[in-house]
């Protein structure tokens, strides 16, 4: 505690370099914390994650304890932040921020299709939802092997991914009238069409990425650990 009291001024400088950005990526993930006043040794806890994009040189990670998963958590820590574009992976709790457009993860929306493919490989509409997510992937494969800048790259996603998109939903909104909602493609297809918005973000500017791993990558670690128990003493 001593340590974390020392280091605090240096934990300042880094979230207001993190909120100087206009676009962060945010995730969270349960923790189990043990002796901690006030609850029972089993309460679930969430460490908070946001960090910076790949749009600096000057990347930053913040970690983020709290006991539950509130959307006002995100709400406060980001209070001061003027920023335009926030990545995230669908949960209800970020649309209590104001002024923000939230990005949706493509990977997760590809995951989906691809889980309800290797279910009943038979599935053929399974795996045409997927193959349509691969082709917005293949087209940043482009971008990134012509070192595109983000106004060219925001360009061929304009010229190309839009229109992959637009045939996307349209397959979707044929699909879905002959598809069991509780199905593996089912609830791919009902993902697809609550995420619509947040999923078409990276069409607004092209520093967007079209997946939230910058995020998981760096929460990671609790994930991983999740088996093993955070023995903490809070104290003033």
């Amino acid at each position: 505690m001593a340590g974390a009291r020392i280091l605090k001024p240096l934990y300042e400088l880094l979230k207001k370099e993190l909120l100087s950005n206009e676009l962060l990526h945010a995730d969270e993930t349960t923790l189990e914390v043990i002796h901690e006043p006030g609850r029972e040794t089993k309460g679930k806890s969430y460490m908070w994650l946001y960090r910076t994009s790949n749009d600096t040189n000057r990347p930053v990670v913040i970690y983020d304890y709290q006991m539950g998963r509130s959307g006002e958590h995100a709400k406060a820590f980001l209070k001061d932040w003027q920023g335009k574009y926030l990545h995230c992976d669908g949960y209800g709790g970020y649309k209590k921020l104001k002024d923000v457009t939230l990005c949706g993860c493509l990977v997760h929306a590809k995951r989906k299709f691809h889980e309800a493919f290797i279910a009943g490989q038979s599935n053929e509409n399974a795996k045409i939802g997927e193959n349509y997510l691969k082709k917005l992937f293949a087209i940043e494969k482009i971008a990134d092997n012509n070192n595109y800048s983000y106004e060219e790259r925001l360009v061929l996603r304009q010229e190309k991914s839009r229109e992959i998109i637009n045939e996307f939903y349209t397959w979707i909104n044929e699909v879905s009238l002959k598809t069991l909602p509780q199905s593996l493609l089912g609830k791919a297809i009902t993902y697809a069409i609550n995420q619509r918005e947040y999923l078409c973000s990276f069409l607004k500017d092209g520093r967007i990425q079209l997946s939230n791993n910058l995020a998981e990558q760096s929460i990671r670690m609790f994930v991983i650990g999740r088996d093993y128990v955070l023995d903490i003493v809070m104290c003033c």
